[in-house]
């Protein structure tokens, strides 16, 4: 089945190291929201961001995630090392 595809005109960037403005986000009409690994989370938090975005992910229905190959690479690693995905 084809999936329709819907126009996107509004993007809500919050830190994927902060759990009450991802779920803020959820409550709000952006049809994106993206969870910043990158540049609005401190190096010093970046892991324990990651788990924060896991929980997110299980709950947000449209989850848009924006980092580098290297991020990505370890985010992947731990929802694949903690069967969270």
């Amino acid at each position: 089945m084809a999936r329709e595809l819907k126009p996107r005109r509004s993007c809500l960037s919050v830190p994927a190291s902060s759990a009450r403005m991802q779920a803020k986000a959820a409550t709000l009409e952006a049809d994106q929201v993206l969870f910043d690994l990158e540049d609005a989370t401190a190096p010093s938090e970046k892991a324990g961001a990651r788990s924060i975005v896991v929980d997110s992910l299980k709950t947000l229905l449209t989850p848009f995630l924006p980092f580098s190959s290297q991020a990505l690479h370890e985010l992947l690693g731990c929802l694949l090392a903690t069967g969270s995905w």
